[in-house]
């Protein structure tokens, strides 16, 4: 599996997991329980020290994960392309004659 890109991805890789892990342990969720909700309740249940908190903190804690999703995600720098290149030097020279308009930038042009 690739590594997950938000918050939603990573909570839904640890729900699944800790699905597959239930199975193990005989425990078995028909597919309307296996959401955030349902599968702490089944990890609640089995496990009374997870009582409390939110049921994605449950799930994690119980699968033996950090509390929280980093929030950083790995990710390639920008690199303009071409073209790009090309409409930002168009941009800078079309910049002087806005500024005598009496606009002291592009971006501040109404």
């Amino acid at each position: 599996m690739a590594h997950p890109s938000t918050a939603e991805q990573s909570d839904r890789y640890w729900r699944q997991a800790a699905v597959e892990r239930l199975r193990g342990m005989g425990i078995k969720l028909n597919r309307y329980r296996q959401n955030t909700e349902g599968v702490a309740a089944e990890i609640r249940r089995i496990e009374p020290a997870y009582r409390g908190g939110d049921s994605s903190m449950v799930i994690r804690a119980w699968m033996g994960a950090a509390a929280a999703p980093r929030a950083e995600v790995a990710h390639r720098p920008l690199a303009l392309s071409p073209a790009m290149r090309f409409a930002a030097a168009r941009s800078r020279l079309a910049e002087p004659s806005l500024k005598g308009l009496g606009a002291s930038s592009a971006r501040e042009y109404p």
